[in-house]
């Protein structure tokens, strides 16, 4: 192996286990010869958590909602940030945290209940 070689990486993809991607040589036409670019088959790409990406719209997304969704909304800012639903890959679903959480505030409610009550009608 020289220095200007390109080592394979090991990904880990979670329940599909670890992957070795190799570079790949690519041949092209030079001048007088033939030249060789050598690259690894990997397309960019980011985490983000869920309050970041609020406001945001992509076009691929892939979305945890398993146990750790915690926040009331999480599931439902999540899931709308993707712009058709071919774009969405839902990852351990936990559709308690989908069920079970507040549609809002409660304490929220009741002051709007209490300051309704006071206004002239």
């Amino acid at each position: 192996m020289y220095e200007t070689d390109i080592p394979s990486i090991k990904v880990n993809f979670g329940n599909d286990g670890e992957h070795l991607i190799q570079p790949i040589g690519i041949q092209f036409p030079a001048k007088y010869s033939y030249g060789t670019v050598e690259r690894l088959p990997v397309i960019l790409s980011w985490a983000s958590t869920v309050h970041k990406m609020q406001g945001c719209t992509v076009d691929y997304a892939v979305v945890y909602l398993g146990s750790r969704t915690f926040a009331a909304g999480q599931a439902y800012v999540a899931l709308s940030r993707v712009k058709s639903p071919n774009g969405l890959q839902v990852e351990e679903l936990d559709c308690s945290k989908l069920t079970d959480i507040t549609p809002c505030n409660t304490d929220a409610l009741a002051e709007m209940d209490r300051k309704q009550a006071h206004m002239p009608t």
